[in-house]
């Protein structure tokens, strides 16, 4: 099926969009791992509804490297999956 656009193929892959996520490769080869890197990235705010803190401490945290996150432009986003895991210690 042809991809819509002047191009003839996509641009990016779904990997290297998790290589700029930084994924390991392992995980992003893991098949059952898909569902988990599908999901859309969160924000700190729907976290911190989530949680039921404040998004300042979410952010906080994402910048001491307490919660992994990625940077997207000015902003600070969260895998949804990677977050429970890192808070499962708490």
């Amino acid at each position: 099926m042809p991809v819509p656009g002047p191009w003839k193929r996509a641009k990016y892959s779904v990997l290297d969009i998790w290589r700029l996520e930084s994924i390991p490769h392992s995980n992003a080869m893991d098949v059952s791992r898909h569902v988990d890197f599908l999901e859309p990235l969160t924000t700190a705010r729907a976290l911190a509804d989530e949680f039921e803190c404040d998004p300042a401490t979410i952010r906080a945290w994402a910048r001491e490297g307490t919660l992994p996150s990625i940077r997207l432009g000015g902003s600070v986003r969260f895998h949804t999956f990677a977050v429970r895991r890192a808070l499962d210690g708490f």
